[in-house]
């Protein structure tokens, strides 16, 4: 009896040390899979996106130097929105936000191809105190 008993609980630790390997073995190989198929993934996306960017890069590379050079004219002027489009041109997007403001300031962003124009406004976005302008 002492025999079977020495036996039986070796195999079940070996069936345990099994069973933990095989989860192991899994796991792993499904991570490391995910993980290539997002890589693969954003490597096509990336080379799209070059190939993009290089075929308009072209048309406007240097309209968006200049606009970053006109924006960064604007750091330390209070502005309103048309003197930013008259100085700078269309933004792609804008948003204003008291987010991390004190109360009665807001934040107003200026979203551009390439870069961003931050400020603050007082006067809830009648006028804007531009303060930075950022790469993207």
């Amino acid at each position: 009896m002492k025999g079977n008993g020495k036996k039986i609980a070796l195999i079940i630790i070996l069936f345990c040390a099994f069973s933990v390997g095989l989860f192991y073995l899994v796991t792993v190989t499904t991570k490391d899979s995910a993980a290539a198929t997002a890589g693969e993934t954003e490597t096509v996306n990336d080379a799209e996106q070059t190939e993009e960017k290089d075929s308009e890069g072209a048309a406007t590379g240097e309209a968006t130097s200049e606009q970053m050079a006109a924006a960064q004219a604007l750091i330390g002027q209070t502005v309103t929105q048309d003197d930013i489009e008259a100085a700078v041109g269309e933004w792609d997007d804008f948003e204003m936000s008291s987010a991390g403001c004190e109360r009665g300031v807001y934040a107003g962003k200026f979203y551009y191809k390439d870069f961003y124009i931050f400020s603050r406004t007082y006067d809830k976005g009648q006028t804007f105190s531009i303060s930075a302008v950022n790469e993207n």
